[in-house]
């Protein structure tokens, strides 16, 4: 009776930890411009930019930096300062399989992790909910409180279903090797992509923004907000020398940024005509650059 009795106490008290494993905290910088201590363990936040931006993670007793951002890391700077990188770049949508799992782990590592995306505001809070879930600190729900106190989009629900839907990773499942610097994708890749979306968005603006046959969970708000964000990604990828090139992704990005303002305010008439100018602005570049 007493061993079941110190059984259900144990029981009680690993539970208990877990929950206290999480204690989020905005912390002020004037490095970061997203700066948000998660546990003792694990901070999130925005891209280091600079090199005070590393000096500062030093500081914290940060060991091995994450990126889930599409952007190649700076892994001589973090060398500089005995600081580990490791590149998971995941997208706005549901995080894929092989990222998932990369995440766990990383959560297996016994480090002290900072980890971060370009903003640190949806990506890298979910990427960080996820590891947080996979450690065992945390609830499904209370890993929701990482989006919340990051500011994470609710437009963005892939990345909050992942967070709301995700199971530990079991413990003999085998995990995909860790990379310090993964391999992205290609412009013309990254512009099929686009290419995709814009298709699914015109489908449906020929039937005055309903959802297309077969497929039910359909949003045009969604996926307009998905191709901005894919434009701004895919600006990102090009060379500094390709300040025009650059400007037509910012263009088209502004585009979208309104169609999906519109569709989300059910501006219907408005949606439409930006949905042309997006078309007028892509295919201004394609004569540039494709044609």
């Amino acid at each position: 009776m007493k061993f079941l009795q110190l059984l259900i106490v144990g029981v009680c008290l690993l539970f208990t930890t877990s929950a206290k494993d999480l204690n989020l905290k905005v912390e002020q910088s004037d490095t970061f411009e997203v700066l948000i201590r998660v546990s003792a363990k694990v901070y999130s936040g925005s891209q280091p930019d600079s090199e005070s931006a590393f000096q500062e993670l030093k500081k914290l007793g940060v060991t091995t930096i994450v990126s889930v951002d599409g952007a190649k890391p700076n892994t001589k700077m973090a060398e500089r300062y005995g600081l580990r990188y490791i590149h998971i770049p995941i997208g706005y949508g549901e995080l894929e399989e092989n990222d998932s799992l990369s995440l766990a782990h990383v959560a297996k590592l016994d480090e002290v992790l900072f980890v971060h995306c370009h903003h640190g505001k949806h990506r890298g809070p979910a990427a960080v909910a996820v590891i947080m879930i996979d450690k065992g600190s945390c609830t499904n729900e209370e890993a929701l409180q990482i989006l919340h106190k990051a500011g994470t989009g609710k437009a963005y629900k892939g990345l909050w279903e992942s967070v709301r839907s995700k199971k530990k990773t079991p413990q003999d499942q085998r995990l995909p090797k860790l990379v310090p610097i993964a391999k992205v994708e290609s412009i013309t890749e990254s512009m099929a992509a686009i290419d995709r979306i814009y298709d699914e968005l015109k489908a449906s603006s020929a039937i005055s923004w309903e959802v297309p046959e077969g497929k039910p969970d359909f949003s045009a708000s969604q996926q307009a907000l998905i191709l901005k964000e894919a434009l701004r990604e895919s600006g990102r990828l090009l060379n500094n020398d390709d300040a025009k090139f650059r400007s037509f992704f910012h263009a088209s990005e502004a585009i979208a940024g309104k169609l999906q303002s519109a569709l989300k305010n059910n501006d219907l008439k408005d949606a439409s005509i930006l949905l042309q100018h997006l078309k007028k602005t892509c295919v201004d570049c394609h004569k540039k650059y494709r044609d």
